[in-house]
C-alpha cells in the first residue's frame, strides 16, 4: 500500500493512526483474554501508550492545519505563490 511511496504529512499521520488503532485493539483483546495478571497489565500499558501517541498525533495535525491556514491567510489576494509545498 504505502511502500516506496512518499507520503504527505496528512497521509503519514493517517497511516500511523491506522497502525496505532490495530495495536490498541489487539492489546485490548489480549488484556481481556484468559492470561495471567502480569500479561493483562502489560497489555493495558501498551494500549495506554498507543492512546497517548494517538492523542499527540491529533494535536500535531491540529497545529499543522492551523499553521497552514495562517500561512494561506497571510498571502495577499492576487499573489501567485503556491499554497502547497513543491515536490522536487
Amino acid at each position: 500500500m504505502w511502500r516506496g511511496k512518499k507520503l504527505s504529512p496528512q497521509e503519514l499521520i493517517h497511516s500511523i493512526n491506522n497502525q496505532l488503532t490495530i495495536v490498541m485493539g489487539r492489546a485490548d483483546l489480549l488484556s481481556h483474554a484468559q492470561v495471567n495478571e502480569e500479561t493483562q497489565h502489560v497489555c493495558l500499558e501498551i494500549r495506554k501508550a498507543a492512546g497517548k501517541l494517538n492523542h499527540l498525533l491529533r494535536q500535531y495535525m491540529d497545529i499543522s492545519q492551523s499553521n497552514h491556514a495562517n500561512m494561506k491567510a497571510a498571502i495577499p489576494p492576487g499573489n501567485n505563490l503556491p499554497t502547497t509545498p513543491r515536490k522536487y
